[in-house]
């Protein structure tokens, strides 16, 4: 996938900084042995006068090599002038070509050609890691790529939008809203009256007949629903009873509904709970009495579940409601919902429904 140039070096017709360096290091050797043999007493001369002439004249002889290093270093070019001059003239060009030299060492430290070569060499490993990677991605985009039968993604979309659709016409929800006065429980009572009883079946001029409803949509649907969830609800108002449905419950959940007089909700939760199981028992007697059998028997067959929602879910939604919210006293919040779903229990038909148990527990 990549082109890779071979690693070894070759030769280049440039001087290494290695070999520049001993250049620079064999030139200043020379002119300060230079400088240390002229400096020398010559023929037992004495006296600072004949030593500076003496100096001064063969220092002439020293300009030109002297001043081609000082270019080659940037510095200005020295004429002679006298012996302590030149003196000051050679030690400043060998500090400078010292410097240079420091220099030159720090920048071959830096340009290490083994640093390069495991720089190269962490490269080209890094290059294997993503040609290894490119091949795993194009492996599974070769997989996300539509088989002869698979659907595509637009199919898909239309199957989702279509299982939505039918979710939404299997879905019933029948509300039993408190402010219709004939759906009023007395406070803290799940009890229903006689009035209550008879406003589930029968329709009172436009006001429907919750039960008629469920039953005909339970007809229509037989073979999309098999559930019916009753879910209680209450206002915010606490309760001031002592609870007892962790001791009686049982019995009423057995079919003992003779016990439910005795029951009592200690709070919110229990009130709803118990106001959905009143009105199962009432909807497993209507079920028991539709006529003819065959709607009976579509109507005993739904499975029945009951919940509390208590006063957790108020009747309008609120998008940051605050605690007192939960607490008013609200007549819209004191509701039963009834709802038709599909929960995926099979239904025997051999086997009877609760509200059969139920009934032939309390018979008996």
């Amino acid at each position: 996938m990549f082109d890779h140039d071979d690693e070894t070096s070759s030769p280049g017709y440039w001087p290494s900084v290695t070999d520049l360096f001993i250049t620079l290091f064999i030139i200043t050797i020379a002119i300060l042995a230079a400088v240390f043999f002229l400096l020398l007493p010559k023929n037992n001369i004495a006296g600072p006068d004949p030593v500076k002439i003496a100096v001064g004249k063969d220092f002439v002889h020293m300009l030109d090599p002297l001043n081609l290093l000082r270019v080659e270093l940037g510095l200005e070019v020295v004429k002679y002038r006298n012996a302590d001059q030149a003196i000051r003239d050679l030690t400043d060009t060998c500090n400078t070509a010292v410097e240079r030299i420091r220099e030159l060492k720090k920048i071959s430290a830096i340009n290490d050609p083994t640093g390069l070569q495991d720089e190269n060499r962490a490269l080209k490993e890094r290059i294997k890691n993503l040609e290894k990677r490119v091949a795993e991605l194009e492996r599974k985009l070769d997989e996300l790529k539509p088989k002869p039968g698979m659907q595509s993604v637009a199919e898909l979309q239309r199957t989702i939008k279509e299982l939505e659709r039918q979710l939404r016409e299997n879905n019933v929800n029948v509300v039993i809203d408190e402010r219709r006065e004939e759906f009023r429980f007395d406070s803290g009572s799940p009890a229903i009256k006689p009035k209550f009883s008879h406003a589930l079946i029968e329709r009172d001029g436009d006001k429907e007949a919750p039960f008629q409803r469920l039953a005909a949509e339970i007809i229509m649907r037989q073979k999309r629903v098999d559930t019916l969830e009753i879910i209680g609800h209450t206002d915010g108002v606490p309760l001031t009873n002592s609870g007892n449905l962790d001791k009686r419950l049982p019995e009423l959940l057995a079919g003992d509904f003779g016990v439910s007089r005795a029951l009592s909700a200690g709070s919110n939760n229990d009130l709803g709970l118990l106001r959905a199981l009143a009105l199962k028992r009432e909807w497993e007697v209507f079920a028991d009495a539709r006529e003819p059998i065959g709607e009976r028997q579509i109507l005993k067959k739904i499975k029945i579940r009951c919940y509390s929602a208590g006063q957790t879910i108020l009747p309008i939604p609120e998008s940051k409601p605050n605690p007192e919210a939960f607490r008013r006293n609200d007549p819209s919040a004191r509701r039963i919902e009834m709802r038709l779903t599909r929960l995926g229990i099979t239904a025997d038909p051999i086997e009877s429904t609760s509200g059969d148990k139920a009934e032939a527990s309390h018979d008996h």
